[in-house]
Order: structure tokens, then C-alpha cells, then sequence
């Protein structure tokens, strides 16, 4: 017997185009960015016009996360429902980027996929139970972040604050279910040389042409190293230079050299094993060329996330997607890192459950409309089924 709601999708888009034409650039990526305020308060104010408690939490300036609460009719486990509201910048689009433009079953526009269409399909999954008195125990939280985009400040912010028994966050996923994504170390290489006149080559030491060699071990690292590690659903981590910079004038022998760097890592690695393994790729240059001086510094990093697939938010997930979906679902792994990763850490096991589009970052950025009606629909059976069983807490 079918248990999924009727999702209007007349109410999917209209909330969507609402959604598009509020700025929420994150502020830290773009110039003139208006953050995430102003979204929050609407989210806010939407929630509350259907009788769900909602709140708008500072995060200072123009910085701010939403959170809305629906209650069941006993005490049980709580199922966390996660969306982030910033969006990357609107430099090189077409058109008016916060004008929703309809093509048929399409969305365009500025966070149209990434993630508004996700945000969307909460609310409408929240307000489905809430009409039909749901859930029968425990309580859903929309977490609704700030910062995703860039230093995750919204969902930290969550972690310390909330607990969950489970959560699924509505990245874009086509309807799959993501249950691991890579990880990320961000690290500088500094490489020292000898400042000297240009005309006398003797006395210098080209701290760029130093890099060279780095680079040139670097790449076959990458592809002689990190190749023959591997994981089922996320294949081997990868490595790339990002960054380079060094010298001061044109006739003046450079004496440094930066080369920034990302490594993508695979669960159960830890940063401290990269540090260590091109610390030693530097000391192999070194022993071939003792007037190569360089040091390994890590300077950001984000773990990677995997779920167990027998933990009860994967299989509550799997039975919503079934339910709702045209295609039986798959659980896949993603190579961009998410805010998924936060929550694991924090104890709260997470799957990525999202609508259809492409586009995420670009200059022409789509959602499929109908993907938000199958979305929605799938975390209402989810969440049915999640919420139908004793508390862990």
C-alpha cells in the first residue's frame, strides 16, 4: 500500500521561485554577497504559517542558520533534516540570476540546485506530516545552514548545539543515496632558494625552479602513489597543485617558492599520514639535490564521510526512496566534500538524499521541479518510517 503524500507541485515551484529571488551569496566567496539572513527569516516565517515552530539563529551580521521543529505525540528519536541556504556567487550568469526562469520541467537560476531545490523539498515534507499529524514519536529538526559554501560555520554551529539519532541532508544526488564522500587536506609547500643578483648566477638559488621538482614528484605521487588506493564507492584519492607563488623582481634570484596544494582523501585516512608522506617526497629531492630546502604544512582540512549501510537512517532512506522514487535507488559515494562529514563526527550518522539538476556553480545552474514532488515524498516516508520505532536516547 502506497503510504506517500500528495505533494502539490504548483506550491514545489512557487516556493522555489520565492526561494531564488532572495540573495544568499555567501559573503566570504563574493563580494557584496548578502549572506544568509534574510532566506532564514523567510524560511522562518513559512514554517510558522503552517503551525511549526521555527527560530532564526544569529551568527553575527548578515550570518544566520534556521531552525524549525515538528513534535510528535510521544517522546522518541529525532531525525534531523539538513539544507544549506548559502550560495556561491553570481558573477558570469546569465540573465538575472535571481529571476527564476521555467523550461519545462527545469528551474534556472542561482541555487536552483544548490541547494533551494533541497530546501524546498523539506519544507514540503514537513509540512506533509505535519498535516497528517506525524510523526507518531520523537520530532523532526530542519537544521537550515549557513556557510556551507565555504568554512561550514552554520552546521558546526548545529553539531555543538543539537543531537539526532539521524539525518538526511538534501544535497542534489538525482534521488541516489550518498553514504560516503571524500575528504579534503589542504597544505602549503614552502621552498627556500638563495636571494641574488640576476647577473650573478653563482651566488642565487631559484627557489621557482626548485618548485619544478617538487611538482614534477608531486604528479608522480599522484599517479604511482594514491592510484593504488582505492574504495568501493569513491575509487582512489587524488592530488593537484592550486596555487603557486614566488619571486620579487625580475632580476633578483627568487628565495621562496609556495606551491598550495589538495589532496581528496578516502575514509579511514588521516591527514597526518599526507603530511608525513610529502615530507618524505621532499627529503628524496633533497638527497638528489642538496640545495633543494623545502617543509610540508597543513593549513585546513575536512574529514571524509562513510555510513554504515545497516545503520537505521540508511535503511529508513532507502525504503523513502523506494517508495517515492521511478527507479529502485542506489547508494553511491560523491567526490566533493559536504557537511555530511561534521555530523558523522558529531555522532550523527547522515545520508545525502537530494533532487535532480546540473549546472551547481556555473553560469546556467538547474533543478528539475518534478525531482522536488519525489523528494519530498521519499522523506516523508523516511521520516515515517524512521520516527515509527523506540528511542535510542
Amino acid at each position: 500500500m502506497k503510504i506517500t503524500p500528495d505533494i502539490d507541485e504548483k506550491e514545489a515551484r512557487q516556493l522555489l521561485e520565492e526561494m531564488i529571488g532572495i540573495n544568499s551569496v555567501n559573503p566570504d566567496l563574493a563580494p557584496g554577497g548578502e549572506g544568509e539572513k534574510a532566506l532564514a527569516e523567510y524560511m522562518k516565517e513559512k514554517f510558522e504559517s503552517i503551525g511549526i515552530a521555527a527560530e532564526v539563529v544569529s551568527l553575527g551580521g548578515s550570518r544566520a542558520n534556521v531552525v524549525a521543529r515538528l513534535l510528535g505525540k510521544q517522546e522518541g528519536k529525532t531525525l534531523m533534516l539538513n539544507g544549506h541556504l548559502d550560495t556561491v556567487g553570481l558573477e558570469g550568469m546569465e540573465g538575472d540570476p535571481l529571476k527564476a526562469k521555467m523550461e519545462g520541467d527545469r528551474v534556472y537560476g542561482r541555487g536552483a540546485g544548490d541547494m533551494k531545490a533541497g530546501l524546498a523539498a523539506i519544507f514540503l515534507a514537513m509540512k506533509a506530516l505535519k498535516e497528517q499529524n506525524l510523526p507518531p514519536q520523537g520530532k523532526v529538526l530542519f537544521t537550515g545552514v549557513a556557510d556551507e559554501e565555504y568554512k561550514s560555520i552554520g552546521t558546526e554551529d548545529a553539531a555543538r548545539k543539537y543531537e539526532a539519532d539521524g539525518c538526511i541532508i538534501t544535497e542534489p544526488s538525482h534521488g541516489d543515496i550518498v553514504v560516503a564522500h571524500k575528504g579534503f587536506i589542504w597544505m602549503e609547500i614552502d621552498i627556500y632558494g638563495k636571494a641574488a643578483h640576476g647577473s650573478n648566477p653563482q651566488e642565487g638559488i631559484d627557489a621557482i625552479v626548485k618548485a619544478g621538482k617538487f611538482l614534477t614528484a608531486m604528479e608522480d605521487y599522484g599517479k604511482n602513489t594514491l592510484t593504488q588506493r582505492s574504495h568501493p564507492l569513491l575509487g582512489s584519492p587524488s592530488i593537484h597543485a592550486s596555487l603557486i607563488k614566488g619571486g620579487r623582481e625580475l632580476s633578483t634570484y627568487p628565495d621562496h617558492c609556495c606551491v598550495s596544494l589538495e589532496i581528496r582523501t578516502l575514509p579511514q585516512e588521516e591527514p597526518e599520514k599526507y603530511q608525513q608522506e610529502i615530507q618524505d617526497l621532499i627529503g628524496r629531492i633533497q638527497k638528489e639535490d642538496p640545495d633543494f630546502k623545502g617543509r610540508a604544512a597543513i593549513t585546513f582540512s575536512r574529514p571524509p564521510m562513510e555510513v554504515d549501510p545497516s545503520e537505521p537512517i540508511v535503511q529508513s532512506m532507502i525504503a523513502g526512496a523506494r517508495e517515492a522514487g521511478q527507479k529502485e535507488p542506489s547508494q553511491v559515494g560523491k567526490s566533493g566534500w559536504l557537511d555530511s562529514a561534521i555530523l558523522q563526527v558529531a555522532g550523527i550518522p547522515t545520508v545525502i538524499y537530494g533532487p535532480a539538476g546540473a549546472g551547481y556553480h556555473g553560469a546556467v545552474e538547474y533543478t528539475e521541479l518534478s525531482s522536488i514532488v519525489e523528494v519530498a515524498k521519499g522523506l516523508y516516508v523516511a521520516a515515517h518510517d524512521f520516527l515509527g520505532g523506540g528511542s535510542k536516547r
